[in-house]
């Protein structure tokens, strides 16, 4: 029985020791990549950044605020999507998309780009 013990232990240290050193490596790497210095970590911007970007770059279309959707969107030159009341959207960034929101009677309330 006591031989059993012993070789159970001689298989079972070495494993668990194993274990612990990767897992410390795994923890130093991922450690390292995340709350290092910054200078391999890429700014993820935040929605509200890229909106503010698009706004700046050009897409100023406020003055289709109040036309009908029919006559508003059809000289823009690029991609439009009208969002309707209670229209479901993708949340996906296109910076060349015009979208118009428009209410009930088809009238533009607001342009946005993205």
């Amino acid at each position: 029985m006591y031989k059993k013990q012993i070789f159970r232990m001689a298989i079972i240290a070495p494993v668990v020791i194993a274990m612990v050193v990767v897992t410390a490596l795994v923890y130093i790497i991922l450690h390292s990549a995340v709350a290092g210095d910054g200078q391999y970590l890429e700014h993820v911007p935040e929605a509200s950044e890229i909106h503010e970007e698009a706004s700046a770059a050009g897409c100023n279309f406020n003055y289709l605020v109040g036309q009908n959707v029919n006559d508003a969107y059809l000289n823009l030159g690029r991609p439009v999507r009208v969002i309707e009341p209670g229209d479901a959207v993708t949340q996906d960034f296109n910076p060349e998309r015009v979208n118009v929101i428009v209410d009930t009677q088809g009238y533009v309330t607001e342009v946005t780009c993205g």
